[in-house]
């Protein structure tokens, strides 16, 4: 057996970087490395933090949909992935 080493996931952009406030839910893509299937994007929003649902593109690719309540007002959110 070869013992599987995960590395840490590192995140170089998200699309889109900007939504509306107010608005539904939303798919937003990350690109990034070291991503592996099971990854879960993770948002943190008011010193609140949160999964979403992710979908596994590919080691550099995720999907995932936020939430209306992520963006209920005007600021920012952080967006990060854990392995």
């Amino acid at each position: 057996l070869e013992p599987q080493i995960n590395q840490t996931p590192s995140l170089t952009s998200v699309n889109p970087n900007s939504v509306l406030a107010g608005g539904g839910n939303f798919q937003v893509t990350l690109n990034g490395n070291n991503f592996i299937n099971g990854a879960v994007v993770r948002v943190t929003v008011d010193g609140v933090t949160a999964e979403r649902p992710t979908e596994f593109i590919s080691v550099t690719q995720l999907r995932a949909t936020l939430l209306a309540q992520d963006i209920v007002e005007t600021g920012s959110i952080s967006v990060s992935v854990q392995n």
